[in-house]
């Protein structure tokens, strides 16, 4: 072999003379320095010290002993090593360098672009994979390794060995050339360290048992294919390197820088391992139990701490992937990147780690990943979680004391525990479809979240932020802050719902238990509820079915469109709009400048409406309901318990009243199946059309309009302050009081104690001057009707106070026959219905609530009336003049009060 490498250098010298000094180490003693002209041989038992160097002009033959780190072969000498130990070394541009054998350091083997470095051996691998071209002997190659890869084989000497840049320090620049020459037999297919000599590595197929008190030197090397098994009580020295090797660790100790390279397998259930080991690129360590201080993940690598595993510290690399499981504890897990620090580059964009944590413990108080990590947390501990950009944080299980995702970040939440906050910055990405937030999340400016289940504390989205909600719970409420975007559906929201203006809020179908106080925001709701003190400003509510709390408030332009909703005490509506359709609202709901809209609604006691507009459509309303200063409106179909007061011009129509009615300035058109209770009032320039149903006791008229064409108003009407009644029909009660009012009567058979009253024409209004006396006639719809023209001021009795003033006018056709054909049909609703709003001469045309105006007084005469005809039963009877004395006498003396001749 030596002859073989003198050979070799003798082919590599390039200086005009050859060296004419020699050195033996040993026997000689060892220099500091080779220099120009010397030839230096190192033999076992010999050692050269550190820093040592080769320089221009000289030969280092190493064929055993040692070298001390900082070995430098500089530009024009030459290095051959055959055997021996060798620590870091370094190959400057320039030098020629053989390696036929020996065992190489842990730290800085370099070679530069323009050194000559040969291998001498087999066996020779990039990252696991046989270099080709090297099947047969003495033949060579050329490599250049690449930056991370593995460089492996077996030296002439038949020791392993591997290099890589990952290693700290090291440099595998320039080309290298292989040199295929068969290294000797492998060696025992086990060697007991204790009993056996250890070698300075083993080969494919040998096992090396590390027994109690044996020890395995330093830079040892567990080559392809090879296995090492170390027990308790052994000892492994620096640098045990396995290489495509399996160390099978159950106890002992190693002396510090375990390295597994690409395809090697550490499989640690016991022992120690002093700082620090590598798990270099394609290399795997399961960590089952014992103790690891330190431990430092590369590329590619994976690192399984399980079972009862110890460990301190893990950094890994970009790439490497870890698992924590079961009740292994892990102090401290790192994100690292080593830098430019020692020609040591940063791994490029796209290269991804997945560090999971399926059980167990990771003790960081802060675990900052760094960009391509994803964290899988589905069981076990972790604390602080911080994911800033290119990175992912993805739980399904375990807990986490707080998450803070960055700009770039994203964290995906399926399940387990966080028990503190959860934190989305500014670009930041929060997907959420299960687990729990026990305290706040935060969505801030700049970022986004997606919600789509879970349990959660109070959500915070901030300026700019935008928050997508499609289920989950959340304990705390959730609060929008000016600029930001929310859409919120199907989730459960406790405490409080809040949006400040400058927000834009949507929400569908959630339960709201808490209070709410939005601004601007869409709410739609199908079955879901809100609880207490609900306040909405430019809101839009939509509901169907559900309920909403007391003390509710829309205001400031909001919208409510309620269907069948359950609305609680002390409603408030401002400024707004408010529809509802079934359902019902408590007592004491107050709306103000607000526009209602109702249908079918069941309201409480104490409803209040002040100012805006207003539209009824049946349902109930509880007792002592206001209607004020309203400008528009209608009410159909309801009914109102005692004490009602609709002021303003409001049309109502087919409802029914209790007692205490009072209208102001409106119109109530008291149809079929309406009525009005006890001491009812219509005041101030209001109108009451009746054209069915039933007027109470106690009626009171002032300063305004009475139409009744059919119905029936019970005893004391009272006409004050300038009313007009105008009467074609229905049935008066007794003791009528017309006070500086008038009353005109439409009708037939006019009589004044029983004599017919003569002159009267067809549609002229006749004013009637006598007093004291009994009025009798037949009204147009062929009722009976008496009235006592009785002047006193006291009394149980009609009476005509003042300046009243009483008219007749003669009408002999059919009520609602407006074309005049004599019978009331679907032609007499076209003439209505094209003279509608015109002025008309008094009772002419389709006015037959003899108003003077074609309205919706006289469409509720025609559907009054409608099929009936002349001579009909219901049409008017003839004329008394054409009756004998004795049979009118018999009509006056067979007329009661209440009595509808038919």
């Amino acid at each position: 072999m030596r002859a073989l490498l003198l050979a070799a250098v003798a082919l590599s010298l390039t200086w005009p003379a050859h060296a004419q000094t020699v050195i033996n180490v040993p026997p000689d003693p060892a220099p500091n320095e080779a220099n120009s002209g010397e030839t230096l041989y190192l033999a076992d038992g010999g050692s050269l010290p550190g820093g040592f160097a080769a320089h221009t002009g000289s030969i280092v033959s190493v064929s055993g002993g040692a070298v001390a780190d900082g070995f430098i072969a500089d530009e024009g000498s030459v290095v051959l090593v055959s055997g021996g130990r060798i620590g870091s070394f370094q190959a400057n541009d320039g030098s020629s360098v053989t390696l036929a054998g020996g065992s190489y350091g842990d730290f800085a083997f370099r070679t530069s672009e323009s050194s000559s470095v040969s291998f001498w051996g087999g066996e020779f691998r990039l990252n696991g994979e046989l270099i080709p071209g090297l099947d047969a002997a003495d033949t060579s190659a050329t490599i250049e390794v690449p930056f991370d890869a593995a460089f492996s084989g077996t030296l002439a000497d038949g020791t392993p060995f591997a290099f890589t840049t990952q290693e700290s320090g090291s440099r595998l620049d320039g080309v290298y050339t292989l040199q295929s020459l068969a290294p000797p037999a492998v060696g025992p297919a086990v060697i007991t360290a204790s009993t056996d000599p250890v070698p300075l590595g083993i080969r494919a197929g040998q096992t090396l048992i590390l027994d109690s008190g044996a020890t395995i030197p330093d830079d040892f090397n567990a080559g392809w294919g090879s296995t090492v098994e170390i027990h308790e009580g052994g000892v492994v020295g620096h640098n045990l390197e396995a290489t495509g090797a399996v160390i099978n660790m159950a106890g002992g100790q190693s002396q510090g820088d375990l390295e597994v390279f690409y395809g090697g397998v550490l499989n640690m259930s016991g022992g120690t391992l002093t700082p620090s080991n590598d798990i270099f690129s394609g290399g795997t360590a399961n960590l089952s139990g014992g103790s690891v201080p330190l431990i430092y993940g590369w590329a590619d690598s994976q690192i399984n701490a399980t079972g009862a595993a110890a460990v301190g510290t893990v950094r890994l690399l970009p790439g490497a992937s870890i698992l924590v499981d079961d009740d292994a504890d892990v102090v401290r897990l790192e994100a690292y990147d080593i830098g430019p620090r020692n020609y040591q580059l940063s791994f490029p964009n796209g290269v991804t780690s997945t560090w999971r944590v399926a059980g167990g413990r990771v003790g960081n108080q802060i675990l900052s990943l760094k960009a391509g990590v994803t964290l899988d947390v589905s069981g076990g501990e972790v604390r602080a979680v911080e994911a800033p950009r290119d990175t992912r944080l993805e739980m399904s299980g375990g807990s986490a004391s707080s998450v803070t995702i960055g700009s770039g970040g994203v964290a995906s939440l399926s399940g387990g525990v966080i028990g503190g906050l959860v934190k989305v910055n500014s670009g930041g990405v929060l997907h959420a479809s299960g687990g729990s937030a026990t305290s706040s999340v935060e969505v801030w400016g700049g970022a986004k979240a997606e919600i789509s289940g879970g349990q959660f504390g109070p959500l915070y989205a901030y300026f700019n932020s935008r928050v997508s909600v499609s289920g989950g719970e959340f304990h705390g409420g959730i609060f929008v802050s000016s600029g930001a975007a929310v859409e919120i559906a199907n989730a459960t929201i406790d405490w409080q719902l809040r949006a400040d203006p400058g927000s834009t809020l949507t929400v569908v179908d959630c339960d709201i238990s808490g209070s709410a106080d939005v601004t601007g925001t869409q709410i739609s709701l199908h079955g879901q509820s809100i609880g207490e003190a609900f306040g909405g400003e430019g809101t839009q509510l939509r509901m169907w079915r559900g309920s909403l709390g007391r003390n509710a408030l829309l205001s400031k332009g909001s919208v409510a469109e309620l269907h069948d909703v359950t609305v609680a005490d002390d409603l408030y509506v401002a400024d707004s709009q408010f529809h509802m359709t079934g359902g019902s609202i408590g007592d004491r709901a107050r709306v103000d400048r607000s526009d209602l809209f109702l249908t079918n609604s069941n309201v409480g006691e104490m409803f209040r409406h002040t100012s805006g507009t207003v539209q009824v459509h049946g349902g109930t309303f509880g007792a002592r309901a206001l209607f004020q200063n309203i400008q528009s409106g209608a009410i159909t179909g309801a009914t109102f318990a005692e004490a009602a007061a609709l002021l303003g011009p409001l049309t109502i129509s087919g409802s029914r009243f209790g007692d205490n009615l009072a209208i102001e300035a409106g119109s109530i058109i008291v149809d079929p199946g309406a009525a009005i209770g006890n001491s009812g009032r219509v005041l101030s320039g209001g109108q009451a059309i009746v054209t069915g149903g039933t007027i109470g006791n106690r009626f009171i008229v002032s300063a305004s309009r009475v139409s009744m064409t059919s119905g029936s108003i019970s005893d004391q009407l009272g006409l004050y302050f300038s009313s007009e009644a105008t009467v074609s029909g229905g049935m008066l009660g007794a003791n009528t009081l017309v006070d500086r009012s008038t009353l005109h009567l439409i009708g037939s058979d006019f009589q004044l104690d029983g004599v017919p009253i003569l002159g009267l024409s067809p549609g002229v209004r006749t004013t009637l001057a006598e007093r004291n006396l009994t009025l009798t006639a037949t009204l147009a719809d062929g009722t009976p009707f008496d009235f006592v023209l009785d002047t006193s001021s006291t009394g149980p009795a009609d009476r005509i106070l003042g300046s009243a003033i009483v008219t007749l006018t003669l009408f002999e056709g059919v009520l609602g026959d407006y074309n005049a054909d004599g019978r009331v049909d679907a032609a007499d609703y076209a003439v209505w219905r094209d003279s509608l709003g015109q002025a008309v001469t008094y009772g002419e045309g389709a006015d037959h609530d003899f108003s003077g105006v074609v309205d919706q007084g006289d469409y509720y005469v025609w559907r009054n009336h409608f099929g009936g005809a002349l001579n009909d039963a219901g049409a008017p009877v003839p004329e008394a003049a054409n009756l004998g004395l004795a049979a009118l006498g018999g009509v006056l003396a067979g007329r009661r009060r209440w009595r509808k001749i038919c």
